[in-house]
């Protein structure tokens, strides 16, 4: 499986994986538990943690899933000397009585305020696009396990030139085709993979079928 570091000899990592789960705190927002399930099935050690449960070093860790985050978590000074994979999901959102709100209206301003100070050269816009299907953009060590994943309404992205888009949406609903909606981009020791909808993350049914690719997030190098 590969489950190597991904900078071996300049970390302590373990294999694990952190899901930072800011559902488990906010009753309108949906937990990570359905992720879990799959790295369970997988034999990929998790964890499940929140601002009020999580006390520990990101060296226990080599995958961070931070979904809908809008507010540092405590855990933000150690990227500084961590080296891992951080995944970023934001997502559309839209004020009631308009389609139900996903994720945190503050959550793509905290991604993109991230990324600034990283140097990561990826932002998340507030273009909404209603899709179903995300194709792969490229093949590489991220996206070599699956030719599509299981998405819904994003934001799209802005893909830098130093960065890798990795998925674009496709399928109609008025919209023009290939709009971002995946990319990556390595600084330093971490490869931060920024994804315009967290909502892929936490229905139990489209999780279950991102298993390969929520795997290769973990093992890919």
């Amino acid at each position: 499986m590969g489950l190597g570091c991904l900078n071996p000899g300049k970390c302590n990592c373990e294999p694990r994986v952190l899901l930072w789960d800011v559902g488990r705190e906010s009753p309108s927002l949906t937990s990570l538990e359905a992720c879990q399930d799959v790295y369970d099935g997988l034999g990929i050690a998790s964890d499940l943690a929140s601002a009020d449960e999580y006390s520990g070093s990101l060296s226990n860790y080599k995958l961070i899933l931070a979904v809908w985050t809008a507010e540092d978590p405590p855990w933000l000074g150690q990227l500084t000397s961590w080296t891992g994979r951080l995944l970023l999901a934001g997502d559309y959102y839209r004020a009631p009585p308009d389609p139900p709100p996903r994720g945190n209206p503050l959550s793509n301003a905290w991604i993109n305020a991230l990324c600034t100070t990283k140097g990561v050269d990826i932002q998340i816009d507030s273009d909404v696009i209603n899709r179903s299907v995300y194709a792969r953009t490229v093949s590489n060590d991220l996206t070599s396990s699956t030719a599509s994943l299981s998405g819904g309404v994003h934001s799209t992205i802005t893909v830098g030139p130093s960065a890798t888009q990795l998925y674009h949406s496709v399928g109609t609903f008025g919209a023009p085709p290939y709009i971002p909606c995946v990319a990556r981009h390595r600084v330093g020791d971490i490869d931060y993979v920024v994804n315009g909808d967290g909502t892929m993350f936490v229905t139990a049914g489209a999780v279950a079928s991102k298993s390969a690719w929520l795997e290769q997030l973990f093992t890919a190098s």
